[in-house]
């Protein structure tokens, strides 16, 4: 798939407030990543690996498509809709997927009670998007969050982060 393929994936909430975006955002993530009713879904990633996308938690529709109205004194609180986060949400799936030409598959090691883990990074360079994929406990994945960083932080992730391949 070409960039100009990908944006035309966009979705648009032009004209909806908060309310309607969100909820007509939701449906779009349920019918994308969710499988039927179910509060989760599976989907691959680009090496065949599992991922998991949940509906609510640590990693659900919340954490992934909001951000915070403080980003400066309380930058991990999630209480506002981001538009752009909901926006590129089609992406999410051809990205982690290797479907995207240009996109960098990196990953960044920490540590989780004394194991050495990586957490996979995706990067479209061409809009400065990251999607984070977080190693579970059971071997698979779980998708984190998608957004666009400012490019301090993006420099920060691409110097702390080992590039695995370019698709």
């Amino acid at each position: 798939m070409t960039y100009d393929e990908l944006l035309a994936l966009k979705a648009d909430f032009t004209g909806m407030d908060a309310a309607q975006a969100e909820q007509e955002g939701l449906e779009h993530y349920r019918s994308l990543y969710l499988d039927g009713t179910a509060p989760f879904g599976l989907r691959q990633l680009h090496d065949a690996q599992p991922v998991i996308f949940h509906l609510q938690g640590q990693f659900g529709f919340d954490h992934g498509f909001f951000t915070s109205s403080d980003l400066i004194g309380h930058p991990f609180r999630k209480d506002i809709l981001d538009l752009g986060r909901l926006e590129r949400m089609p992406w999410i799936g051809p990205i982690i997927c290797g479907e995207v030409r240009g996109v960098e598959y990196r990953k960044e090691g920490f540590w989780r009670t004394g194991k050495r883990l990586y957490k996979r990074l995706y990067v479209l360079p061409q809009e400065g998007y990251v999607v984070w994929v977080e190693p579970q406990a059971r071997g698979d994945w779980t998708f984190a969050t998608a957004y666009t960083p400012t490019t301090a932080n993006l420099a920060e992730y691409r110097r702390k982060s080992l590039l695995v391949r370019e698709f």
